[in-house]
């Protein structure tokens, strides 16, 4: 009998779950925690392959499937633990899932449970959820090498000219793009900025509307292919500065993969480890962080050893919370 299954969808690429299951899977193999990640298709498939499942712990990742499925699931009486990887605050856009959420949450089932990454978000759920919900931070599983981050940092001191910042993230609204965009655009005007994103290859309005005001302002753009989780890590090496100043996070895989790496980022106070953090709604706040942070080589130097410093004491803390919880997931009695 393993410890613990993991079940994900199926859909074809990698997304921030997946990438999230990868870095798990990599912290539970270090500490020896029996386990497998099996993939479903659908409903079917799923149901099917947990009536076979004989794991001490069933989690599935994210509510990809029907209330029905889930219900009869529950009818098992395995230990099923849901993780969610949304804030309240997103799931409210996100159709029907905080609907769904709350439902569950009336259960009076000691063998269910649900995980969710952000510790303030955990506390939340659990002021009015019957369903017990578990802290799991996001863990982090890539190697890295620490001389030859400094290194990186050193030449970048010396090579500011571009500067380049990065915004990689969906083109969805809560990622509060534009303001960001418009931000670099004013930025840009005292400072040779290049601003890199992702091209985004279907119809997408807050995409059209960020090239309308880069080519309205002469703001200089970058346009990267989607790329693969590890693809993006490395291309994030490359950037002098992060721009993360979203709505909502639970925890934002990017702007640490940025900070892991020795890129200072700007963050919102939905991420609370950023290198600086601003106001999500003013323009100048944002400028004013971004100048504080590249405005001189020695500067822009502290900044970016001191990102990778608060890391690397996140990526311990995680990793060493993440593994208690696992232990109570396979834990049905706690």
């Amino acid at each position: 009998m393993k410890d613990l299954t993991i079940f994900i969808k199926d859909i074809g690429f990698d997304t921030g779950v997946v990438v999230s299951v990868r870095h798990l899977s990599a912290l539970l193999r270090r500490n020896n925690i029996d386990f497998e990640v099996c993939w479903y298709k659908d409903d079917r498939d799923l149901l099917e392959q947990i009536i076979k499942c004989q794991s001490k712990c069933i989690n599935l990742q994210v509510p990809s499937f029907s209330d029905e499925i889930m219900n009869k699931i529950l009818e098992l009486n395995k230990n099923i633990v849901l993780s969610i990887h949304s804030t309240m605050c997103n799931l409210q856009v996100e159709e029907g899932v905080l609907g769904r959420i709350v439902n569950w949450s009336k259960m009076n089932n000691k063998r269910f449970r649900i995980t969710c990454p952000s510790l303030c978000e955990t506390e939340g759920f659990n002021t009015f959820s019957r369903v017990k919900f578990l802290y799991l931070p996001n863990t982090f599983s890539y190697e890295l090498n620490k001389a030859q981050i400094e290194r990186s940092i050193d030449v970048k001191c010396k090579a500011m000219n571009p500067i380049k910042i990065s915004l990689f993230c969906a083109y969805r609204p809560f990622k509060n793009m534009i303001t960001q965009v418009v931000a670099v655009a004013k930025l840009a005007q005292k400072y040779p900025v290049e601003l890199h994103l992702f091209e985004e290859k279907s119809e997408n309005p807050i995409y059209k509307s960020i090239l309308q005001i880069a080519e309205q302002t002469g703001l200089k753009l970058v346009l990267q292919q989607q790329l693969s989780n590890m693809q993006c890590f490395e291309l994030t090496q490359q950037m002098h500065l992060g721009l993360q100043i979203s709505l909502s996070e639970t925890f934002s895989y990017v702007a640490f993969e940025h900070m892991i790496s020795g890129v200072p980022v700007v963050g919102s106070h939905s991420i609370p480890f950023s290198s600086l953090i601003a106001k999500y709604s003013d323009v100048n706040d944002m400028e004013r962080c971004m100048e504080d942070i590249i405005c001189s080589a020695d500067r822009y130097k502290e900044y970016a050893l001191k990102s990778r410093e608060i890391a690397e004491e996140i990526l311990t803390r995680n990793n060493k919370d993440a593994l208690k919880t696992v232990y109570r997931m396979i834990n049905a009695r706690e």
